[in-house]
């Protein structure tokens, strides 16, 4: 048996010229090196002074140029899409399984190049579990089923999460249903207040 390895430090550290032409310092990100693999840099970089960063990269990443914005609101678009065609399709009598399955589909029909995370499908008490995993379990009418998806368009990756009723609910659900959307919008108004001052 061969065993696949990636030593991406040595692949770094020996094409020094051709990433960092002419350079005497190079940063690092202190928190993610572990001190092996700051040996092994260290030992590939020669005479190159490696000098620890932190916070560095996410700084940079912080405000968004207009065309990663762009790229943010297509990759957010195209999950809206996709809970409109799982909507039409139905979920009463579809097992959770194939319910993420689907999410899968769709966004490899949609142009995605992945997922985010793995698609959350959780009806009845599972909708409660806040990283459920989709079960062989079949939906059924009267239930809410909380999607929890997200894919990778254009290098940007999304997440939304929505909740569906298959039909009338109990009563104690709607009245949850509804205590937890006034919630949510009393804290867009709140936070919109804080940002930005309307």
């Amino acid at each position: 048996m061969q065993q696949a390895t990636q030593d991406l430090i040595r692949h770094v550290g020996s094409r020094w010229a051709v990433l960092a032409p002419g350079a005497s310092r190079v940063g690092f990100e202190a928190a993610h090196l572990s001190v092996a693999a700051l040996g092994e840099l260290t030992e590939a970089a020669g005479t190159v002074e490696l000098v620890p960063l932190s916070g560095v990269v996410e700084q940079l990443r912080v405000v968004k140029d207009d065309d990663e914005v762009a790229a943010i609101r297509r990759s957010a678009a195209l999950l809206e899409t996709i809970y409109e065609r799982i909507a039409g399709e139905g979920l009463a009598g579809r097992r959770e399984v194939d319910v993420a399955w689907r999410v899968h589909e769709l966004l490899h029909e949609m142009g995605a190049t992945g997922v985010s995370f793995d698609p959350i499908v959780a009806s009845g008490d599972a909708g409660a579990l806040p990283h459920a995993e989709p079960r062989d379990r079949a939906i059924e009418v009267g239930d809410l089923v909380t999607l929890d998806i997200g894919g990778v368009l254009d290098g940007y990756c999304s997440d939304c999460t929505r909740t569906f009723a298959t039909g009338p609910v109990a009563e104690d659900l709607a009245e949850i249903y509804d205590l937890v959307l006034r919630a949510q919008l009393a804290s867009r108004v709140w936070t919109r207040t804080r940002l930005h001052g309307t």
